[in-house]
Parts: C-alpha cells; structure tokens; sequence
C-alpha cells in the first residue's frame, strides 16, 4: 500500500483510463467528460451535484475517501478505477 497521501495517488479513471489524481477527479469529469460532479459553494461545504447532499470537506479526516465513496454507494458511479476503498 502506498504511502502517499490518498488525495496525492493516481488511478486510472473509470472511464477513459487516463491517469489521474484523486485531488483532480472531479475536475478531470467536468473537463474531459462534460460531466459536472461538485456544486462548489462559496460560504459552507461543496455539494453533490447529483443529489445536493452536503459533501466532507477535503481535509476533513478521509474527506476525499468519502467523497469517491459517495459517488460509488449512492449514485453507483464509480470514479476511479480503485478497487475497493473499504
């Protein structure tokens, strides 16, 4: 297991298998595949743009983990070719 930060890692994306950082993810889906995941907001925690749910903040304790996460549990989207986040 490596021992970078998780935002830090690279995978593959899930659907074009381009190399990316977790920190990049949702960047990479908005510019690459036209898809808009996040609904930055100025004042308080960025939002699924999905399902509106109030995400984790990134340096909240595994933020980024829960925030891949809820795009797999809840809308079953997987992002990054991961594996298992457990």
């Amino acid at each position: 297991m490596s021992k970078r930060p998780f935002e830090r890692r690279i995978y593959p994306c899930e659907n074009c298998s381009r190399d990316v950082t977790v920190r990049s993810v949702f960047r990479h889906y908005e510019t690459i595949h036209g898809e808009r995941l996040l609904d930055p907001r100025r004042e308080g925690p960025d939002a699924c743009a999905l399902c509106r749910l109030e995400l984790p903040a990134p340096d909240e304790t595994h933020g980024w983990k829960r925030r891949v996460r809820h795009f797999r549990d809840e809308h079953g989207k997987r992002l990054l070719d991961v594996g298992s986040l457990g």
